[in-house]
This record gives C-alpha cells, structure tokens and sequence, in this order.
C-alpha cells in the first residue's frame, strides 16, 4: 500500500469584489500553515478578525498537534479502545475522511499519523527505518469504528491525522460565514490555494526493503527535490527582478497555472507554461553566477508521473518563494 506524507505549505484565501477600493488584509500563521485573508466586499475589521477565530476555533478542533485539540486528545487517550464522543465537526470530518479512505481502498488514509508524527519538517530529519516499519502496522482506516457520534479505535496505537481534509471544511465554514454577513457570492473570486510539499519515503517497505538501499534512494530524491526548488527560486528572483516586483502577488497567476497542471497531472501543460517562462526570463546570472536553466530533471518526468508530481510541486514550492523561507529559518 503506497503511503504519501503531505505538509501543507500555504494555505491563500482572498475574495475579491467591487465595494470597498480599499482592501482589508491580515496573515497570520495559523493551522501548521500561513494563512491570508483578505476582503474586498467589506470594511469590517471584525469580519475579517472573525474568519481568524473561526480558523483557530477549528484548530482547537482538528489539530493533530495541538496538546490542546480534541483530535489530540482523542489519538492519546488512553481508553482508546471504548467508544468516546465527538463534537459535530469532528464527527463530520472523520466520517468524510473515512468515506475516502475506503473509497480509495488506503491509498488515501487518515490514520497515517502514526507515520506523519514520526517526521519533524522543522529541523528535516528523518525517522530511523525500525521506527517507520513498527507503525506502519497501525495505518489502517478500518482500525477506526465510528457511530452514534462516538469513535472507537482498534489498536491503541493508530492515530488519525486530518492535514488533508481538514482545512477544505474549514475553508467551507468561512466562505458560509462570510456570505453570512452579506459578502455577496457572486462578486467573489474565490479561491484556496494549496501548495504541497510531498515528502519522498513513499512505499517503505515495498520497493525498499533494505534499510541501505531505502536510504540512498529517499536521500538522492529529497536532494535533487531540494534542487529544483531552487531552480524555482532563482526563476521567481528572475522575473521579479525584469518586471520590478517587490513582492510576489505578481506571481499568483503563473503559479495557479502550475498548480492546476498538477492537479489534473497534465505533463504538457506544465512545460508549456515552464518553457514560456524560460524563454522570457531565461539568460540570467542566479545569484552564485550560474545561468539560468530549464532543471534538468524535468527531462526525467515526461514519462514518470510519480517524478512529475514530486518534482512540479518542489519547482512551484521554490517559485512561490518558501525556498527561500527555509534558508532563512535554517539560519536563525
């Protein structure tokens, strides 16, 4: 059973409208991501003030982090094992996200936090192969009985991880909210923007039995993953720097486009928009005096959608600008 890990790196919601010339803004770090709102349609601080609470009410919720989050209490309570009560939402969201799990017959499952807690992204380390293949044992949505608005676990030691589902209901409630307080629907443009970071120990135990072998492979991966970040990285450095940008909202655009090719794993698509932006901006000097390149590894992809989606996600990663991000908080 093929197990990906995926940490949300930003999380973008904006409505747009034609009221106020004037828009309200405010980010904030918040759900294990960075989070902006902004308004167009209202001049109310307190909406906008309001669809942040809303986000850290769900956070209390949802969080498979937060000691204080009911999801945290209940992946370690210790009577896992006898039925306990869920509030609404919670209910809610493990249902929807079992109905998938199931749906997808694991490939997609909720109870991959026995794995996903093992990984620290902060400091990018990596848990020992012994540790990783003992809970893979615990991954199993059908560990998990829900009824009655009550959840029962059959082993102890599987825990549930919302990261994937979770924030989509959110972003739900607080588009209801905000049409709840008359921001109009129709004078939205509404959308969340979602960039994943795939993380590269994928088929553990299948593909790579031997601890060696596994090794090599996930560090070669992550390494050039790393590296066409930066090919991301210094194309954003580029193009901001032909069009005059200070920051990069002017690159919204493209990056929405790169991520609609992921999404719907269109190869074509992606390279066309990769090439144009080459052809544009391309025949600079990066930073350390390198010119600017197509990545070489996108030769690789073309053929191997597995590569396509690991190494579109790090290049868009790179142009949204966390690369850049990291280097800083690897610094500090």
């Amino acid at each position: 059973m093929k197990k990906s890990i995926l940490s949300l790196l930003i999380f973008s919601f904006i409505l747009c409208g034609c009221k106020n010339t004037t828009p309200l803004s405010n980010k904030e770090f918040c759900l294990d991501t960075i989070i902006q709102i902004t308004l167009y349609d209202s001049s109310s601080k307190n909406i906008l003030n309001n669809c942040f609470d809303l986000c850290k009410k769900y956070e209390r919720i949802f969080s498979a982090n937060n000691k204080k989050s009911e999801l945290y209490k209940i992946n370690h309570s210790s009577n896992k094992l006898e039925a306990q009560e869920l509030s609404d939402d919670l209910y809610k969201v493990i249902k929807q996200g079992l109905y998938y799990s199931d749906l997808s017959k694991g490939s997609f499952d909720i109870t991959i936090g026995s794995i996903s807690s093992l990984w620290d992204f902060k400091k990018h380390t990596l848990p020992e192969d012994p540790l990783i293949q003992h809970h893979l044992h615990d991954v199993s949505y059908k560990n998990i009985i829900l009824e009655n608005h009550k959840i029962r676990f059959l082993n102890t030691e599987t825990m549930i991880d919302l990261g994937a589902i979770a924030k989509g209901y959110i972003a739900d409630q607080i588009k209801n909210y905000l049409l709840k307080e008359n921001v109009k629907e129709e004078s939205m443009n509404f959308y969340i923007f979602w960039v994943y970071e795939v993380q590269l120990w994928t088929d553990l135990v299948e593909k790579y039995p031997e601890r060696g072998e596994r090794h090599q492979k996930g560090k070669g991966i992550a390494m050039y993953c790393g590296s066409i970040k930066k090919s991301g990285a210094d194309l954003r450095k580029a193009i901001m720097k032909a069009k005059g940008l200070t920051s990069g909202d002017g690159l919204r655009g493209i990056e929405y486009q790169l991520l609609n090719a992921l999404a719907v794993k269109n190869v074509d698509k992606f390279m066309d928009i990769v090439l144009r932006l080459y052809s544009a901006y391309g025949g600079q000097r990066t930073e350390d005096g390198h010119e600017l390149l197509i990545p070489s590894g996108f030769v690789q992809m073309l053929n191997d959608k597995e590569k396509f989606t690991r190494y579109g996600y790090a290049f868009v990663i790179g142009l949204e600008g966390s690369y850049e991000k990291e280097k800083e908080e690897a610094k500090s």
